[in-house]
């Protein structure tokens, strides 16, 4: 569940000595205090997150009553997301296939519409969660243009001397445009300051979006926007299979996991409460600190809901990261590190099934509802611009037998859509009749002129090329494709 919490940048870490059955992780506890000193140094963030999780779940309120809704295409029932992958390597086996790739591009649009079949009840997934179990109805493809329009891969490989040591930092000289492509920046290994000696492993690593104020207090740069992980931790085949070679096969779930806090969202195990007087400087490092070491499952309240550390209201409170000390799955079901009563949901155990969890890759197999709302307000904010139709276009990750699905009403239908001669457009409730109908390519030339009769028009398009085309009347567009 949802806790107040902090989180500043989110990481996936992996320790190979001395785990804690289901604690803590070595490595964890070290990057948490460095990032509880960030805090301690900037205590306004406390205020400023106070303020933007408000509005996020305002934002959610309206998208669940109807309103405030992204006005956009759903391309097959899916939003699509432009993405480009870096490869940075230095000759090694960190510059992974091209067929490596796209295993991680397949196994993550499995994850994000819900197809995995992992999810055997009682064997892969707790009985009590499978009715929360949610489909983000995603899309992820490699761009076809790049930023200046040429044709591209969307593999872009870059050799690099420091490969075996980047952090987010290292990101904004290879990015492309991240307001219109998911940048997936592949490397040999990621370093993170005050990690040495800690025997953790950062496996992956992803900013928040950069309107989320814990970003901001790592880099005022929209170009760190993306996802930072390992070669190893990418697909399922190729170096995939022996991660940080401990003989692991993640399944790609590390990206998963890292492409959910891209989509804002915060591990299940948060548990950093702000109950304290932040005008007491002397202990504030000290009361921070046992806070976000401790049990995690306090309630707070929070606008009249008791929250617990994700902000997501279907996720159990749970005390600390989960990951069995083996290489194997804890028993769904089988760790309950609190024991509250939550309206709603009773005494449940902790989800060490979710993505947002540290269980190993393939354990985990659900995102939330509560999650999916979340990842649903991002898309509907600051990460609309992605799957905004005109993107699509701009990145080419649009195909022929891509059928546009308008979620903005535009007043009038366009039939059949895709159409090979004959297409018809007929209002649906507003007034059209009389008004100028125009037709566009996507280079912005009219192509046609017409006047729209009785609220009605028969348009002979036979003479077109196949592609995409756009309809406006009134000020108001759909597309079509003509096949």
């Amino acid at each position: 569940m949802v806790k107040k919490s902090i989180i500043i940048i989110s990481a996936l870490f992996i320790s190979f000595t001395g785990f804690s059955q289901h604690h803590e992780h070595k490595g964890i506890t070290c990057f948490h205090e460095i990032l509880m000193k960030k805090v301690a140094e900037n205590p306004q963030v406390l205020e400023q997150l106070d303020k933007y999780e408000a509005e996020m779940r305002d934002h959610i309120a309206k998208m669940k009553s109807g309103k405030g809704m992204a006005t956009d295409t759903l391309i097959n029932g899916k939003r699509i997301i432009p993405v480009v992958f870096h490869i940075i390597h230095n000759n090694g086996p960190e510059n992974i296939s091209e067929e490596q790739i796209m295993t991680c591009l397949e196994l993550a649009n499995i994850d994000l519409n819900m197809e995995n079949t992992d999810t055997v009840l009682g064997v892969n997934t707790y009985e009590g969660f499978s009715g929360r179990r949610a489909n983000p109805r995603l899309e992820l493809r490699l761009a076809r243009l790049d930023p200046d329009g040429n044709p591209t891969s969307g593999i872009i490989r870059h050799e690099d001397a420091n490969a075996n040591a980047n952090t987010y930092t290292d990101m904004p000289q290879y990015a492309w445009d991240a307001t219109k492509y998911l940048n997936i920046f592949s490397v040999g290994a990621i370093t993170v300051e005050g990690m040495a000696g800690t025997g953790g492993t950062v496996v992956g690593m992803s900013l928040f979006p950069p309107t989320n104020p814990l970003t901001a207090m790592f880099t005022s740069d929209p170009n760190c926007d993306g996802v930072l992980i390992r070669h190893d931790a990418i697909g399922n085949i190729g170096t995939a299979t022996d991660l940080v070679g401990k003989g692991i096969n993640a399944q790609n779930r590390s990206f998963t996991h890292e492409f959910g806090h891209y989509m804002n969202l915060y591990h299940t195990f948060q548990n950093l409460s702000e109950d304290w007087d932040m005008n007491n400087q002397s202990d504030q490092m000290d009361m921070m600190l046992t806070q976000f070491m401790g049990t995690g499952c306090d309630t707070v309240s929070y606008g009249g809901t008791k929250l617990y550390g994700d902000y997501v209201d279907d996720t159990p409170p749970v005390t600390a990261a989960t990951q069995d000390e083996t290489n194997d799955c804890l028993p769904v079901g089988s760790v309950n590190t609190c024991t509250n009563n939550i309206p709603g949901y009773g005494d449940e155990p902790d989800m060490i099934e979710n993505y947002m969890d540290y269980q190993w890759g393939f354990c985990a197999n659900m995102f939330t509802l509560g999650q999916l709302d979340r990842i649903n307000a991002t898309l509907d904010g600051y990460r609309r611009s992605l799957w905004q139709y005109e993107n699509l276009i701009e990145t080419g990750v649009l195909n022929y037998n891509d059928i546009p699905e308008q979620i903005n009403d535009s007043g009038f239908e366009l039939y059949p859509n895709p159409t090979n001669d004959i297409l018809n457009i007929k209002s649906k409730s507003v007034d059209f009749d009389n008004a100028q109908v125009e037709l566009y390519d996507l280079s912005g030339k009219l192509l046609l002129n017409n006047t729209l009769q009785e609220n009605t028009l028969r348009i002979d398009v036979s003479g077109l090329a196949s592609g995409f085309y756009i309809i406006k009347i009134n000020g108001k567009s759909e597309k079509f494709i003509k096949k």
